[in-house]
């Protein structure tokens, strides 16, 4: 797992995903697949039952919270990057917006909790909060550079109040379908799962980004007259592309106090192809993450919706015990 998890993190930011490092590390991880496979198929307690995956209600929710680990967390890593990067505020500002999202979360997630507890069905719960999700993603797609903080956060309300319906429930839906005794496990496995989507998500999407930033910046320097008649500057300037350099107003101001003051309107120019390079980039982030909530949103078509348990038992022990006491309440013939 650590080894896949490293190759995620580090491909596309600190080596190529063609690199040595990458392949072996994706190598490592399938070899230390195949032995965790072997070893918990021969041990008498494995760590995650592999039988648990032929319960189609767990296969699926797992790969549902997978998805959702995408979308969730790729909205986390790169709405900031938009909203200080290609609006230009400052991360105050830009935490504040996030706030939203993270508020309409945990409303809708308490409201979800009780609109279960009350009609035993999830379902159709699910597939409106994936539906909710996917709108919302959709609608980061539109967000241009005149993209105000009010319909920013209001973008980011519509994907939490997806978020937080769709989260919990399939944290219920492996529990529901497991055998008590693996209520542990079965809980651990959609948070691992979870969080396996997030880091392979966010790494894909991160590709995704300096891919398209790179294209469309080299579009813009190319086309423009004063920086395609200056390719030393351009060139030069180039080096900037780092997203992390639009997130900080200091930063920006700092390299900016260097330029020469005949030099300083086209590098203003610049920083607008950059930051139109940025929005062009995670216009396709989001867009990644609109085709995955759409991928999640067929899976739940086919999850089978299973009544909810009363008893921490399972049924077997269920009909014992009521068979038990059946037993102790009949009347008992007199001697």
């Amino acid at each position: 797992m650590i080894p896949l998890l490293l190759a995620f993190t580090w491909a596309g930011n600190q080596y190529s995903w063609t690199s040595v490092e990458i392949l072996g590390l994706l190598t490592a991880s399938v070899v230390a697949f195949v032995l965790f496979i072997i070893t918990e198929r021969r041990v008498t307690n494995p760590v995650l039952p592999l039988y648990l995956f032929k319960n189609n209600v767990f296969s699926l929710s797992n790969a549902i919270g997978f998805l959702i680990g995408i979308g969730m967390f790729g909205a986390i890593m790169y709405m900031p990057f938009f909203i200080q990067g290609v609006m230009g505020t400052s991360a105050a500002k830009s935490g504040f917006v996030m706030m939203f999202m993270t508020l309409s979360m945990v409303v809708f997630s308490a409201i979800t909790g009780q609109l279960v507890t009350r009609t035993g069905k999830y379902k159709k719960l699910a597939l409106t909060g994936l539906t909710i999700m996917g709108v919302g993603m959709y609608l980061l797609t539109l967000m241009s550079t005149e993209t105000s903080n009010v319909s920013a956060a209001l973008h980011l309300v519509i994907l939490g109040c997806g978020l937080g319906m769709a989260f919990p429930i399939f944290n219920l839906t492996v529990q529901n379908a497991v055998p008590h005794r693996e209520l542990g496990v079965a809980t651990a496995a959609i948070q691992l799962f979870r969080q396996m989507g997030g880091t392979v998500g966010v790494s894909i999407m991160g590709t995704i980004l300096s891919t398209r930033m790179e294209s469309r910046l080299t579009d813009g320097v190319t086309k423009d007259p004063d920086l395609a008649a200056n390719p030393e500057i351009a060139e030069k300037w180039k080096s900037l592309k780092d997203p992390q350099i639009l997130l900080s107003p200091e930063q920006l101001a700092a390299i900016k106090s260097q330029i020469p003051p005949e030099m300083s309107g086209l590098f203003e120019r610049f920083i607008d192809f950059l930051r139109e390079a940025m929005n062009y980039g995670l216009s396709g982030v989001f867009l990644m993450g609109t085709g995955v909530m759409i991928l999640a949103l067929l899976l739940t078509l086919f999850l089978r919706e299973i009544p909810l348990r009363t008893t921490n038992r399972d049924p077997a022990e269920e009909e014992e015990s009521s068979t038990s006491r059946n037993r102790s309440t009949k009347p008992q013939p007199e001697g």
